[in-house]
């Protein structure tokens, strides 16, 4: 006995056929979208949760984040001496730069940013000669307000306190310490 042929089934000349899923052929849009944006909301309020949730257990305790600073070291006495040398040798170059006698201001500015540039820069130089070269161009800066004939006004307040003999004795200790100076 035998079968008789069978042809596989043919497409249907007028087109696909319906869809036999477990959805309908057409879903409505607005639904889809219903679902997206209520996906999208959740995730977003999940995440604003989880952060403030996240930062709130891992935010060390203040007094945990304030820790003091370590002490600085105290510097070698080669660095002592070196520092020491650089803010002489800065002071008398600075000093000796500025003209004889000085009658402006910018004859003797240019001297006090050098000079100050290297007591900014050699912190480690020996105490007693960091302090006269303060006292020094605190004078000097004096000198340089009183040789604009600034008159004083609000704010602006030239340093009446120089005078020459103050100056040049504070210049003559800066001298005599850095010439003194063993290190």
């Amino acid at each position: 006995m035998t079968m008789p042929y069978k042809a596989p089934p043919v497409a249907s000349p007028t087109g696909p056929q319906p869809h036999a899923g477990p959805y309908p052929a057409r879903m409505r849009w607005p639904s889809v979208v219903a679902i997206a944006a209520a996906l999208l909301a959740g995730g977003v309020v999940g995440g604003v949760i989880g952060v403030i949730a996240g930062t709130h257990i891992t935010r060390p305790a203040v007094s945990a984040m304030v820790r003091p600073a370590p002490a600085p070291a105290s510097p070698a006495s080669n660095e002592i001496r070196a520092a020491t040398i650089d803010l002489c040798t800065a002071y008398a170059v600075g000093t000796r730069a500025m003209p004889i006698p000085q009658t402006k201001a910018m004859d003797v500015l240019p001297g006090i940013n050098y000079i100050n540039a290297a007591l900014a820069a050699d912190q480690a130089a020996d105490p007693e000669i960091r302090a006269a070269v303060a006292a020094d161009l605190v004078l000097t800066r004096q000198q340089a307000g009183a040789l604009t004939h600034e008159s004083p006004a609000g704010a602006i307040q030239p340093g009446t306190g120089w005078t020459a003999d103050a100056s040049n004795d504070s210049e003559e200790t800066v001298f005599k310490l850095c010439r003194a100076y063993t290190g």
